[in-house]
């Protein structure tokens, strides 16, 4: 699956910002992705690295994400906010997340 140019506004890397409680994100949660339809997913666990690595389609405001393998998949409504964060919807619940800039 290949990411299409609608996509571009999404490429790079994304670390948490702030997520309502229930969501259960950790923080220090990174997204990135790739040109390829490819997300690598990073989680933070007790100093060590979980790395994920997913594969993703957006279908207009509609992010979908799914491991390759045919485990998790999962829909979440996106959109870019006017500060430049990247708001994630998830069933009602939120999370924002910054754009990493290299430095």
């Amino acid at each position: 699956m290949t990411a299409t140019e609608d996509t571009h506004w999404l490429l790079g890397c994304w670390r948490l910002h702030w997520a309502e409680p229930e969501l259960e994100i950790l923080p220090d949660t990174r997204m990135e992705f790739q040109l390829d339809g490819q997300l690598i997913y990073t989680i933070c666990i007790e100093d060590k690295q979980a790395i994920f690595e997913l594969v993703y389609r957006l279908d207009g405001s509609e992010l979908r994400t799914y491991h390759p393998d045919g485990g998790h998949a999962t829909a979440a409504r996106v959109s870019m906010e006017h500060d430049g964060r990247l708001q994630l919807d998830i069933d009602g619940r939120h999370a924002w997340f910054r754009r990493e800039h290299l430095m």
